[in-house]
Order: C-alpha cells, then sequence, then structure tokens
C-alpha cells in the first residue's frame, strides 16, 4: 500500500476525515482507509463512516480469501473425490458481489462517481487548485 498524503481542503468545500482508525479494522488498512475518505472528500460525511468500515472489513476478508487462492488453488476435491470450486473461492466471490455494490454506492468506480456527482466536487477542487496557481503566480 502507498503512503497516505492528504489533499489539502479546498475553499467552499467541506471535508471530513474522521480524527480515529476504527478498533475493528486491520493495522494495514490504515492508508486505504484515509485514502477513500481523502477521495470522497467534499461528498462523504460522517454517517459514510459505517459503510466505509464495512467496505474495508470485507476487502480485508476479500483479499484474505485471495491470498488463500494463491496457496491451495481454486479448485479442490470434494466430499466424493469430485473437483469442486474452493471454499476459498467461494467466499472470494460473493464478497467481490459485496465490494462492487459497496463501492458503486462510495462512487469508488468513474460510472457510480459520476451517478453520485463525486465528479463535479473532483472538478470543483481541480479548478479552486487552478485558480489558486493562477493567483500565486500574480
Amino acid at each position: 500500500m502507498t503512503r497516505h498524503t492528504p489533499s489539502a481542503p479546498t475553499k467552499g468545500l467541506a471535508r471530513y476525515i474522521p480524527n480515529h482508525y476504527p478498533d475493528t479494522l486491520p493495522e494495514s488498512y490504515r492508508d486505504l482507509w484515509l485514502d477513500i475518505w481523502d477521495y470522497g472528500a467534499g461528498l462523504y460525511t460522517v454517517r459514510d463512516s459505517l459503510t466505509i468500515e464495512k467496505y474495508i472489513k470485507l476487502k480485508a476478508r476479500y483479499d484474505e480469501a485471495q491470498e488463500l487462492i494463491d496457496l491451495h488453488g481454486l479448485i479442490e476435491e470434494g466430499s466424493q473425490g469430485q473437483r469442486v470450486p474452493s471454499a476459498a473461492f467461494r467466499v472470494s466471490k460473493e464478497l467481490a458481489t459485496q465490494l462492487q455494490a459497496i463501492e458503486d454506492r462510495l462512487g469508488l468506480s468513474p460510472r457510480s462517481a459520476a451517478e453520485i456527482g463525486l465528479n463535479k466536487i473532483k472538478g470543483a477542487k481541480a479548478g479552486a487548485e487552478l485558480e489558486k496557481l493562477k493567483n500565486k503566480g500574480s
């Protein structure tokens, strides 16, 4: 994971990032927590914290399932000797569906960002940054 560098608050846009990292989340996902809050700055509110927390919990479980798939493969032997999808594969498939639904809700894909207006907010941020740069040169 990359180190999180928060962007500067943009004039006129509310920016909410929680001042604590939930104890219920793995420490290794702290940067993802901050990156998501930074990505939705100006749109996400304190009410979104539970959704973001759930997303990160699911992402951690998905990553664990992917590690198991990497170790043991997609196929395992069933109770009667037949080849069946591994339990890790079945879990990761279900988690991927849940992750996609939350990603859509939070605007983490380009299409869903456009649908919830996140692109307009990001455009306003970019416009404000451009104005700041223009005024800096004056």
